[in-house]
């Protein structure tokens, strides 16, 4: 497992760098594109994953005589009940892998070596898997996360759960015996957030969406 970049990130001027503030890492995680950014959020929200770490390793390699050397982006680790391989990953905009696609192929290939060799698997993603209406619900929630309730607002959404398992923010706040739906409604998105309410992740998150207790089949 590891736990250290093999490689720093510095500023770069052509792209956004910055770091990852994550409770999946010991120490805060470095990106060095808006993409890359992005795929960490989904990282740190998946309860599937307990670590990552960014430029994890650095594959050295041979290409056409020439001594390579090729740094994944990040390192992905599962829960250890769900025995899935830890991954590899590359993050790249579609239009780069085409463009720069013989070049890549070299490196991609020993990265696949290198996993199958130390019980990893390695894949590419684009934007086309993180720019998704998972990745949209995740920066709208993120907002509400971690903060405090109010608790006379909890009991009331507590007491509608109790007569109805699912419930739209439209049903809630509808409801003509509150008279403090923007608090209630805040109060939703928080528990949402914190898991405590869920919904279906991969469907953008509306005011007719479904929400229902954790552990609670809809």
């Amino acid at each position: 497992m590891f736990s250290k970049p093999a490689r720093k990130i510095g500023p770069n001027n052509r792209s956004i760098t910055g770091k990852h503030i994550t409770g999946k890492s010991p120490t805060s995680q470095h990106f060095e594109s808006a993409l890359e950014r992005d795929h960490f959020s989904l990282l740190e929200y998946d309860p599937d994953i307990v670590k990552f770490t960014a430029q994890p390793v650095t594959i050295f390699y041979s290409d056409q005589g020439y001594s390579r050397r090729y740094t994944p982006d990040v390192a992905v680790y599962y829960r250890p009940e769900l025995e899935r391989k830890p991954l590899l990953i590359e993050v790249k905009y579609q239009a780069e892998l085409i463009e720069k696609k013989d070049a890549l192929e070299p490196k991609f290939n020993a990265a696949r070596k290198y996993a199958h060799q130390n019980g990893y698997e390695f894949c590419v993603i684009t934007e086309n898997e993180i720019r998704t209406d998972r990745l949209y619900n995740i920066k709208f929630l993120n907002r509400y996360k971690g903060q405090k309730t109010d608790a006379g607002l909890l009991q009331i959404i507590n007491n509608r759960y109790a007569q109805q398992a699912t419930l739209t923010p439209l049903q809630l706040i509808n409801d003509p015996s509150f008279e403090i739906n923007d608090q209630l409604l805040y109060t939703l998105w928080q528990l949402v957030a914190d898991r405590v309410l869920t919904f279906d992740l991969d469907e953008k998150i509306t005011m007719n969406t479904k929400i229902w207790k954790q552990q609670q089949h809809r």
